[in-house]
Formats: C-alpha cells, sequence, structure tokens
C-alpha cells in the first residue's frame, strides 16, 4: 500500500498489516481493487497513506473579510484550478493581510492534499510559476461558475506566496507510522527528546506533541511542543517554516541528518537606538508603528517594512519611561537570497550594510516619520478610528527630536546547510524547561494550551512576539480570541496586531534551543 501506509482495523486502530480490515467504497480509507458495486460486501481492505501537504498564501485587496470568508468555496475552486487538482483536495483559511495602508485586504491560506512527493512537487512548480494575473483569472472563472461574479468586482491578486510542503514519511528518525498529514511517530532523543526540538531539528517548526501508547498514533497523553516523556520515541506535529517565519528556536548544536528538508535561509541583525522626545506609548500606536519600520526599511536597501519586526521598547516592559526618550530594539530579517540579491553575501554584511544605512539616513530619519505619519492619515475615512489613530501617531511624531545612530548585531541565522548524519552516541539533552503560562506576567485569566494563555498585551507593543520576547521566552503564534475566552476569532502570529487590550499568545522557553 506505499510506505509509510498503516493498515487499520474496522474502528481505524492500527494493526498489523495482514489483519487490515475488510471494506467497502464509501469508508473510510478503503483501498479497494477495480470498480466496486454499490452494493458490494467486499471492496478492498482498510489502510491510511499519508497526504503530503502544499501550503501557501494568496493576498488580494479590495475586498473585505467578511465577503471573502463568505466565498470560501471561490478561492478553493480557484487554487484546485490553478494546481490542477479536485477541489476536495484543496482547504482554505482566511485572514485579515497586516498592512501598512488601509485600504483593505485579506490573505488566504491554502492547503493542497496529495498523495505522493511527486504531486506534490507538481502543485509546488504550479503555483509558483503562477502570475498575479493567473491568480486573477483562476479567481475570476470560479466566481463565475459560482455566480458571485459581483462579489468579486474590483478584486485583485497582489502576491503569490512561495509555497511549501510537508511529507512525514521521509523525515529523519521516523518511527514507522504516519499519524496525519504533517505528524508522524519518531525517534527524538537526538533533538532534545521535544518535538519542538525534533521540528526545528529537521527544518521545520513545531505545532503540538503527544506520548503514544505502545508504538502506534493513538495518543496517551498531551505533551506540546516542550514537553518530555520517558520514552524514546512521540508523536509530533510540525509544520513548514513560513517564509519569514523566525520566532522559534533552532538547535545549531545538534547534527542534521543528510535527509533533512531544506528549510528556507533567513538571516537576521538586530538594531537598537535612542528615539528622544517620546514616550513608550508612541510605540503602541499602529500607525506610528508602521511610519517608523517603513522609515526604518526605505532606509536600506532590499529590505521592506515586513522584514522590520519583533518591535519592542526599553526591553521590558514596553511602557518604562526614560529620561530624554525611548530606547528601541527591532530585528531586520531577511531572506538569504534577497539578502545575497541586495549585495549582503552574509549575516555579518547585512549587518555593516543597515548600520551604514541607517546612519547615513539618521539627519532625515524623523521627518521621514513624520512624512509617513501623514500620508497615511491622509487615506484614513475621515472620522473614522484609523483617522484617531493617525491623528495621535502625528502627535507623537512631532514629539521626536532625535533619533540616535544605530547599534547593530548579529542576531542570528536561520536554516544552515544541513551537516552529516548524527555520530552514534545521542547529543546530550538540553536541561529541562518549564511553561507555566498561569504565571506569566500580565495573564488575563484563561490558559488555553501547555505554553498558551490569554494575555493583556499592550505594554509589550501589542505583538505577541513583543509580549513573548517582553517575558523572557520566544513567540511561537499568536490569535486574536473571542470575548476574552480561548476561542479564536482571528489568526495574527507573532508580529500581527488587532484593536484589543489582550489576545492568545503561544510563547516557548528560550533555554533549551537558543542561539
Amino acid at each position: 500500500r506505499g510506505a509509510g501506509c498503516d493498515a487499520l482495523s474496522y474502528i481505524n486502530n492500527v494493526v498489523d498489516a495482514d489483519s487490515a480490515d475488510h471494506c467497502c467504497q464509501d469508508e473510510d480509507y478503503c483501498c479497494f481493487f477495480g470498480a466496486c458495486a454499490s452494493d458490494s460486501d467486499y471492496c478492498g481492505y482498510r489502510f491510511h497513506c499519508p497526504e503530503v501537504l502544499v501550503t501557501g498564501d494568496l493576498t488580494f485587496e479590495g475586498m473585505t473579510y467578511e465577503a471573502a470568508r463568505d466565498n470560501t468555496d471561490v478561492f478553493v475552486a480557484a487554487v484546485a484550478d490553478l494546481c490542477g487538482v479536485a477541489a476536495s483536495a484543496v482547504t482554505v483559511e482566511i485572514s485579515k493581510a497586516r498592512r501598512r495602508r488601509l485600504a483593505e485586504g485579506i490573505v488566504v491560506t491554502y492547503t493542497v492534499g496529495v498523495a505522493t512527493a511527486n504531486e506534490a512537487q507538481t502543485v509546488t512548480s504550479a503555483i509558483s510559476s503562477s502570475s498575479t494575473a493567473d491568480v486573477d483569472a483562476a479567481i475570476s472563472k470560479a466566481a463565475t461558475d459560482a455566480g458571485v461574479d459581483d462579489d468579486f468586482d474590483g478584486v485583485t491578486t497582489t502576491n503569490v506566496g512561495t509555497p511549501t510542503t510537508c511529507d512525514p514519511s521521509s523525515w529523519p528518525d521516523l518511527d514507522t507510522h504516519v499519524c496525519g498529514a504533517c505528524k508522524a511517530l519518531v525517534n527524538w532523543e537526538t533533538y532534545g527528546s521535544t518535538c519542538g526540538g525534533y521540528c526545528s531539528g529537521i527544518g521545520l517548526t513545531c505545532v503540538d506533541g503527544w506520548e503514544e501508547v505502545d508504538e502506534t498514533c493513538e495518543v496517551e497523553e498531551h505533551l506540546g511542543c516542550n514537553g518530555r516523556a520517558d520514552s524514546s520515541d512521540a508523536i509530533c506535529e510540525c509544520a513548514p517554516l513560513a517564509a519569514y517565519s523566525y520566532s522559534f528556536s533552532y538547535d545549531v548544536s545538534t547534527a542534521q541528518p543528510t535527509s533533512s528538508p531544506t528549510p528556507t535561509p533567513i538571516i537576521a541583525v538586530e538594531v537598537t537606538s535612542t528615539v528622544a522626545g517620546v514616550t513608550a506609548d508612541a510605540f503602541q500606536n499602529t500607525v506610528f508603528v508602521d511610519a517608523f519600520k517603513t522609515t526604518v526599511a526605505a532606509a536600506i536597501t532590499g529590505v521592506d517594512a515586513d522584514m522590520v519586526t519583533n518591535l519592542r521598547v526599553d526591553g521590558v516592559p514596553v511602557n518604562r519611561r526614560l529620561t530624554g526618550g525611548v530606547e528601541v530594539t527591532y530585528e531586520i530579517v531577511v531572506p538569504a537570497a534577497t539578502a545575497a540579491a541586495s549585495g549582503y553575501d552574509d549575516v555579518d554584511a547585512l549587518s555593516s550594510g543597515v548600520s551604514t544605512s541607517l546612519e547615513a539616513a539618521a539627519d532625515t530619519f524623523v521627518e521621514e516619520v513624520k512624512n509617513e505619519v501623514a500620508t497615511i492619515a491622509a487615506a484614513a475615512p475621515v472620522g473614522s478610528p484609523e483617522a484617531a489613530e493617525a491623528a495621535a501617531a502625528a502627535t507623537h511624531a512631532e514629539a521626536i527630536t532625535t533619533v540616535s545612530a544605530p547599534v547593530v548585531v548579529v542576531s542570528q541565522t536561520l536554516a544552515p546547510t544541513p551537516r552529516p548524519s548524527p555520530a552514534p552516541s545521542p547529543a546530550p539533552t538540553p536541561a529541562p524547561t518549564t511553561c507555566d503560562p498561569s504565571s506569566w506576567p500580565d495573564f488575563d485569566d484563561e490558559v488555553c494550551g501547555a505554553c498558551k494563555a490569554l494575555v493583556n498585551w499592550e505594554t509589550y507593543g501589542s505583538t505577541c512576539g513583543g509580549y513573548c520576547s517582553g517575558i523572557g521566552l520566544t513567540c511561537v503564534d499568536g490569535w486574536e480570541e473571542v470575548d476574552e475566552t480561548c476561542e479564536v476569532e482571528e489568526h495574527l502570529g507573532c508580529n500581527g496586531r488587532a484593536d484589543s487590550s489582550d489576545a492568545i499568545c503561544e510563547c516557548a522557553p528560550l533555554a533549551a534551543y537558543s542561539y
């Protein structure tokens, strides 16, 4: 039935291959022989063969979040058309675009499930070769077929993201069983005996982890990404790295198997400077922060505002006042290919380039921030909340007197070239780390997971990245919540913002896999 496929009993428990349940054509996971009649009692055997997942993002403007959610089937049909697969193989999630400008935008995150790595490569090639015009055409056709042309009038594609794949059957140290699309039973001891260590060690990011029952995919205990169990293996769920994701830990001391997938290479530098004349309140204003990040990006060749991230003010907490201004720290995170195309051959070259560029822009930096705030304000509808936010940002911008010369240090280089196969002896297990969300500063009464909670984030820059780093952890993910609960309303990620005093943030300890 193929490598990594599990034989199943009549209740879908994993059994020996010779004990696979006889099944009929409408039953789950039935691998039948030839054509089956609708009344057949004997069609084949029950096997679960893993999917290979291809995921990516498409960004659109000209449509509201609500309208997009109402037309999910159109996006599914368009992605299926672009990839040459059945619509049943496609799922999508809709989120609001986090953009500098106030025009509405949405992000469609698609997942395409196929049976083999070759099919995944075909899908990846199809979507990678699609232009924004190709996506527009596919959306237009799908909208017409669904009879909703009016809903998509004026909708345009602004970005086609690079797709990524997940094939658990090819993972290093797979322990026989594939338990889901990006989830498997794995031998984790040489990765620090956590799923976080395993996933990052093979070039992915961790989603969750469990202790298993008797070498199967049945769950005995939830561990999360940082939990441990007295076992040589565990069920780990991983996910491909997002194009600009760096909010996870990566153990650069652990040898990597030669068969590891190659993640997107990313380099980052950390910048610190003093902004005189303002308080940290300025950096809690989303328009001011967007203007600041845009001004930083404009000064540096090959960097855009989305690459200026994890901004925090004077460490912890961000509302601490300093005489004469605040100390601002942020990271510039650039895909290695983009950096090389801009003349930065390595992270040291990027560090030097950032330092030189920001020093050269120092004399005009304050004025450019003010101009950028004015540009955003001009686009805001009169009387809108955005206009009020922009007016407050203008007040903060006018208060700036100087911005000091930056101090730039190498932050990290992710996704190094895979190393040779591990030595026979296991790597040392890192010291145990714990995560107790109920003890976190600014905890907002709801624990939502092993290292995940509803928190008050305003004094940390109103991002989960700022919150997690502010309490000495690293960010895994973030969400806007529904009515002060753990129910998710919208995915934000580590750097997204929402018009709310709190959010659900998932963090991870730094100690075990820090740089």
